[in-house]
């Protein structure tokens, strides 16, 4: 079995971690955008997308900042963003960026923080009449991977089902785009049990060199970790 195959042993086990996506919503994700000054709102503080509103306090859903770190990288990736420029985000995951029970593909958690951005952040939501579209499964964005066709905003799932670090730093790190603006790791659900010395863990060693590798990237891509 090629290194680039996840084991269909640990598949089975690990399609059960996709009951955490209940708790991983497009709420927990807009809020944090919505703190960043990027002093461009009028670009599109007009659009319906904006008012929405998560139905979890903003101060509870802060509390799941862990680090927060130099926040220079994501606001210049929300400058961008905002300014209508193409940005690119990349996603790598394991089993909870790719399913969680969704009736439709881009239902699922990852496809709506992609639909609420372009909603927000591209003309796409000009027209929009609701701020919950982006909840809603359109055939143009199975289709297409966009709610429309003038989005500036680029999503790419490098998601495999039951991977750990190893794998993804082996197997897709490499198709990370150069020229990418924000890269998502959401990791650890399925990595082993951490043994001592902590230190010298495989995985961990495997996740320091992967944000090495990106921090260096042309266009300096903000990295969010998402820990499930």
């Amino acid at each position: 079995m090629s290194i680039c195959t996840p084991s269909p042993h640990r598949l089975s086990v690990c399609l059960l971690c996709t009951v955490l996506v209940t708790s991983l919503t497009v709420t927990a994700i807009s809020a944090p955008f919505k703190s960043y000054g990027t002093g461009h709102h009028d670009n599109y503080q007009h659009r319906a997308a904006w008012a929405y509103k998560s139905h979890t306090p903003i101060h509870m859903l802060n509390r799941a900042q862990a680090y927060l770190g130099d926040t220079l990288r994501m606001n210049s990736f929300l400058q961008r963003m905002a300014q209508g420029e193409t940005v690119t985000i990349a996603w790598q995951g394991s089993s909870v960026s790719l399913a969680g029970g969704s009736e439709h593909d881009d239902q699922i958690w990852v496809h709506q923080i992609h639909k609420w951005l372009e909603m927000t952040f591209s003309v796409c939501g000009d027209n929009a009449t609701s701020h919950t579209l982006h909840q809603d499964s359109t055939e143009e964005y199975i289709r297409t991977g966009h709610t429309c066709t003038a989005s500036n905003i680029t999503l790419i799932n490098l998601s495999v089902y039951a991977s750990q670090l190893l794998f993804m730093e082996a197997c897709k790190l490499y198709k990370v785009p150069r020229h990418v603006d924000l890269v998502v790791l959401e990791q650890a659900v399925s990595d082993e049990p951490y043994f001592l010395p902590m230190f010298k863990s495989p995985h961990r060693l495997a996740l320091e060199r992967m944000i090495r590798h990106l921090l260096t990237l042309p266009r300096h891509p903000a990295v969010l970790m998402v820990e499930t």
